[in-house]
């Protein structure tokens, strides 16, 4: 866990219809902040997420990007 609870100022953010749901990005993150789905990763506890992309750079459909968070109009869940 972060143990500044500070989150970060990027955090990965998914394109569904790109996700094979393989969950190399799951495995991939050194936080565990991601979780596996049936329906692709979610961000489980981004207060964790360290933004080091390595979810992005795993990913073999290019499904995840990194988005700066005052660019997300939608609250994040």
């Amino acid at each position: 866990m972060n143990p500044h609870l500070i989150p970060a100022a990027e955090l990965p953010m998914l394109d569904p219809k790109r996700c094979n749901t393989c969950g190399l990005c799951v495995v991939i993150c050194p936080t565990q902040c991601l979780q596996g789905s049936r329906l692709g990763p979610w961000l489980a506890r981004p207060l964790d997420c360290l933004a080091c992309a390595a979810c992005v750079v795993v990913c073999p459909k290019n499904a995840l990007q990194m988005v700066n968070l005052s660019d997300v109009e939608e609250p994040l869940p």
